[in-house]
């Protein structure tokens, strides 16, 4: 049977009604496309996900762990050691200033210096350095404390071969003083805390963060000597800290800041704390200090060496200039040219480590001394006295005898 041929308009409609078909199945292909890859993204990135969890490395401790030995360290607690040991310590950390009266071209003028301390004991003794402090029968010195009072110090002793110095305020109040750590056991990349005064009393008890970052650092004091078995740390320390502590993460005093060096960052020092301890113990108990003796006036080697153009074969100890007739030394048979090189365990540098290492006896002590006499060693015991009048006459002097040259301050008695 033939068909009826088809009309123009029949046509049309035909091919419209089959348009629309291939557009409709091609979305649906396009939407199953679309579905499969997000489902594959997925799953990719699980898997993804998944392998580098398992790839990932351990993470690092914050120290070199034993054979054997998993150390994991909390950032939130690392994080937190400046805040907790600021907040124990900031009522216990002073400022220092100073005012003295100098004689310039244009005749009297105020000077003002200033510096950082901390209380070591509530009845009202605090720590400093040695030159902020300096030339004290000419200064005012003060003490500013947290709640923005202050009160007049006085100065009951200071070294500045130590760079260190003990005040006293008349507290009229309770004070809350630091507490005193162990610098012997302090170690390398321990957490340590700066707080103080830089750059003057407009920042005062500014709060700094670092690690120790060496030890038993040796670096000029600026006053003709060299302060050794320092604290190195990368906490910042600028002009005015001078005097402020240095904390551990316990919040105990370790250190007390005295310089850095100003062409470099990070490089910042501190006197241990015990070097201060005997010293400070005898003070708070007594009011004041008393240093031993050996009995001795002592020189670097040298300078004995510069000044009579001789060789004495050895660049380091103290000489024995003289020997007080009734003291230690001579006691133990130690005479005029011996060179001492150890005392106790402690090897002797020269005349400012061996006044520094007298600090650490005690009256009656008896510790073994080694010495060299016509270049060979020798060894004997001493006892130690109380510190006696570097200006009094020895009996050689008295006869006329072997008297001490004036090297222009170049050695001392001890």
């Amino acid at each position: 049977m033939d068909r009826e041929p088809l009309k123009n308009q029949d046509y049309y409609d035909l091919e419209a009604a089959a348009y629309r078909q291939r557009k409709k199945d091609k979305k649906k292909q396009r939407r199953g496309t679309i579905a499969l890859a997000l489902v594959c993204s997925l799953v990719g990135g699980l898997v993804g996900a998944g392998l580098m969890n398992a790839l990932r490395p351990p993470a690092m401790t914050g120290t070199s762990p034993a054979p054997g030995q998993k150390i994991q360290i909390q950032a939130s607690d690392d994080a937190s050691i400046g805040q907790a040991v600021a907040a124990k310590a900031m009522d216990s950390v002073v400022g220092i200033t100073t005012e003295s009266v100098q004689n310039t071209f244009f005749g009297p003028m105020a000077v003002k210096g200033s510096g950082s301390g901390f209380i070591v004991d509530k009845k009202g003794y605090i720590v400093t350095n040695a030159h902020v402090v300096a030339n004290r029968t000419k200064n005012t010195v003060t003490a500013l404390f947290n709640d923005g009072s202050q009160e007049e110090a006085q100065v009951l002793w200071e070294d500045p071969s130590l760079d260190l110095a003990i005040l006293k305020v008349n507290a009229k109040k309770d004070l809350s003083p630091v507490d005193l750590g162990d610098s012997d056991k302090i170690a390398i990349g321990e957490p340590a805390i700066a707080i103080g005064n830089p750059l003057g009393l407009d920042l005062q008890r500014s709060v700094t963060k670092g690690i120790i970052s060496g030890l038993n650092r040796s670096v000029g004091s600026g006053q003709g000597n060299y302060i050794d078995g320092l604290i190195q740390t990368d906490a910042s320390i600028n002009e005015g800290n001078s005097g402020g502590p240095l904390f551990n993460s316990q919040g105990q005093v370790i250190g007390i800041n005295t310089a850095k060096i100003s062409s470099a960052e990070g490089l910042g020092f501190s006197i241990p704390i015990n070097t201060l301890k005997p010293i400070l113990d005898q003070v708070i108990q007594t009011g004041s200090f008393k240093s031993v003796s050996l009995g001795v006036v002592v020189a670097n080697p040298e300078t004995v060496e510069d000044h009579y153009r001789v060789k004495l074969g050895v660049k380091e100890g103290a000489f024995v200039m003289d020997v007080y007739p009734g003291g230690a030394a001579a006691e133990a048979g130690l005479r005029q040219g011996d060179i001492i090189t150890q005392l106790g365990d402690q090897a002797i540098k020269d005349t400012n480590s061996l006044k520094k290492l007298m600090y650490s006896y005690k009256l009656g002590d008896k510790v073994k001394i080694k010495y060299i006499r016509n270049k060979k060693e020798r060894e004997a015991e001493v006892t130690f006295q109380e510190s006696q009048d570097l200006q009094k006459r020895t009996k050689s002097q008295d006869q006329g005898q072997d008297q001490v040259p004036n090297f222009g301050g170049s050695f001392f008695g001890q």
